[in-house]
């Protein structure tokens, strides 16, 4: 990360930090006053994306950085799933988007969709 004084100054500049426990609990904070007048590095910045390979080879991480991961573009179909029937869902290879938080297949899928479809899993169908 790049590391600024609290009146704008660049202190420094692709900082590796370390921290105690999970990196999962990021806060956000609001963008300081000063913002407007530094040109701030963007999240995709190709240099801050080589960093974050690099520390991963250090940390001999097999999982790749946003610089080098690929984006599924499969078609897909949302489903209507209860927690209560999630395994119903899996065992007709539906997948969990934990973005999207909900069940999904394939539009290539037809006959998992029939099947999603005779269990009420598709939207807007009455069971």
């Amino acid at each position: 990360m790049d590391v600024y004084s609290l009146d704008g100054v660049l202190k420094d500049e692709l900082a590796t930090v370390s921290a105690a426990g999970t990196y999962k609990t990021w806060r956000k904070w609001s963008t300081p006053s000063w913002a407007g007048t530094v040109t701030l590095r963007p999240l995709d910045d190709p240099r801050a994306l080589a960093a974050l390979d690099e520390l991963n080879k250090k940390r001999h991480k097999k999982q790749p950085s946003a610089s080098n991961q690929q984006v599924d573009h499969t078609e897909r179909v949302a489903l209507v799933v209860p927690y209560a029937r999630k395994d119903e869902a899996k065992s007709l290879g539906a997948r969990w988007s934990p973005i999207d938080k909900h069940w999904w297949l394939p539009t290539s899928e037809i006959t998992a969709l029939e099947k999603a479809a005779a269990l009420g899993f598709l939207p807007n169908q009455t069971t």
